[in-house]
């Protein structure tokens, strides 16, 4: 089977993507290079990695005590169970 990539972004436009911003984001808190290792992080340390898309992302909300109840469990695993989010607040704007 070939495995030819088909299409690769531009260095620009690796650049201004929101995951290359989120990689620069937390650098310090977690071995994320690039993708995969962004990924492996993930599954290494969910809570950490959670945390930071909530931070990060923007979330408008309050995200309470609990990042994941029975992470062991998928399915089953409920993610910010004691959350509450705001869908009437418009977000700020971005830089």
């Amino acid at each position: 089977m070939d495995q030819a990539v088909l299409w690769r972004p531009s260095a620009e436009r690796r650049a201004s993507a929101r995951i290359s911003a989120f990689l620069e984001a937390v650098r310090g808190q977690a071995d994320a290079a690039d993708y995969a290792s962004l990924w492996r992080w993930s599954v290494a340390q969910p809570e950490a990695f959670w945390t930071s898309i909530w931070k990060e992302c923007g979330v408008l909300g309050e995200r309470g005590a609990t990042i994941v109840e029975n992470a062991d469990r998928m399915p089953g695993a409920r993610w910010f169970p004691q959350a509450r989010l705001n869908y009437a607040e418009k977000p700020a704007a971005s830089p």
